[in-house]
């Protein structure tokens, strides 16, 4: 009945991971496991290869540092999935793809989780659930998450893998776009419950294919779900949040006033060069004092 693809850097997760699974699908289903332990993929070439290997008719694409709690999960999932306007199903997403580089937590957000937190003791699992007092089984979303994407196989031919992009981020971004534009309706449900291990890494590379992300889809954005009016979205703080973003990643300036160049002229600002250049010189300040605070605080922490 179901696929579950996985593409794995670490053997011990791999198998901890697949004895999860059996115990808790509740279904039939077929394991495929694409080896990356040598980096031998991209994370699109890894689920495509998975999605060739594939006999089921669902398929589902999880990360490797998961474990599923709940019980009889992937009979939901199917259930979800037999809706013929439901493109794709996960466990957390947002509501809006806008017209500048943003990550799905600007609005709209939608989980489901035991996720891995960060503290001065370590890491520690808390539910993570937004809204926190909705009682429905499923919500809309644009973006789902990548930790956790389903789908119908049959749309496979629709939906796939981009493999002009390489690495390892923006795939699900890229996925859910594909989906939208298709004309389907891309869902976080809340009745299956899973932990992930891990806090996430919102690097330079992450923000580097968010930008090319959203380049190819330019000309179908915004992207909104019925949940998300984009009269709420602020354009123009996005672009200033896009631009800390960079100048925390190290982006070059040239970078940066190139980016932010295509940016305004996406939403009509009329930006100087020399005012972009101050706004850089401002969060290089902003972020080194940051950096320098964190620093300070670490080592009283160790004292």
């Amino acid at each position: 009945m179901i696929s579950v693809i996985v593409c794995y850097h670490n053997a011990d997760y791999l198998a901890e991971l697949e004895r999860n699974v059996a115990r808790t699908i509740g279904c039939p289903y077929e394991w495929i496991a694409v080896d990356n332990t040598e980096n031998q993929h991209s994370i699109f070439s890894a689920y495509n290869e998975g999605m060739r290997r594939s006999r089921q008719p669902y398929l589902c694409f999880v990360h490797e540092d998961v474990r599923f709690v709940t019980q009889d999960w992937g009979r939901k999932i199917v259930s979800h999935l037999q809706d013929p306007k439901v493109g794709l199903v996960g466990i957390a997403g947002g509501g809006v793809m806008p017209k500048i580089p943003s990550t799905w937590a600007l609005a709209g957000q939608s989980y489901n989780l035991m996720q891995a937190r960060r503290g001065s003791g370590g890491h520690h699992m808390e539910l993570a659930k937004c809204p926190v007092d909705y009682t429905g089984n499923r919500r809309q979303v644009v973006i789902v998450d990548g930790v956790f994407l389903s789908m119908r196989r049959k749309l496979s031919a629709k939906l796939s893998f981009d493999e002009n992009f390489t690495g390892f981020h923006g795939y699900d971004y890229d996925l859910s776009a594909q989906s939208i534009v298709a004309g389907y309706k891309n869902y976080v449900v809340y009745d299956v419950l899973l932990e992930h291990f891990s806090a996430g890494n919102q690097n330079a590379a992450y923000y580097r294919q968010l930008l090319q992300v959203y380049a190819k889809w330019e000309p179908f954005l915004p992207l909104l779900a019925d949940t998300v009016d984009y009269k709420e979205i602020d354009e123009v703080h996005n672009v200033h949040v896009m631009m800390r973003c960079m100048v925390a990643q190290h982006f070059g300036k040239e970078d940066i006033i190139r980016q932010v160049t295509t940016f305004k002229n996406r939403i009509g600002l009329r930006w100087s060069d020399k005012y972009v250049s101050l706004q850089i010189l401002y969060y290089r300040i902003i972020v080194t004092c940051s950096n320098l605070k964190w620093w300070l605080q670490a080592k009283k922490s160790a004292q």
